[in-house]
């Protein structure tokens, strides 16, 4: 396998984590909550930093993430269930 299929595998892999920062980033501006979405943006940078803190760093921010859609996603539903 060449140097080519690397580049392609390693675009691939972070691919992922990339849409979830944006969105993230969109659901933050959305919001009006401009600092959490520059830092979303501000993390995309980290995918390309190759070093154990950047992607502990990414971790962490996808675990909060998670958990903030966890919390939208429970506020979207309580709002529907009151509504009947």
């Amino acid at each position: 396998m060449g140097p080519g299929l690397s580049a392609v595998r390693t675009v691939s892999v972070l691919m992922l984590p990339a849409l979830a920062l944006l969105l993230l980033g969109a659901h933050f501006f959305r919001a009006g909550v401009l600092p959490l979405a520059a830092a979303c943006a501000v993390l995309l940078v980290l995918l390309f930093v190759r070093s154990p803190w950047s992607a502990r760093v990414l971790q962490v921010a996808l675990l909060l993430g998670t958990l903030e859609w966890l919390r939208t996603a429970w506020v979207f539903a309580s709002a529907r269930a009151a509504t009947g």
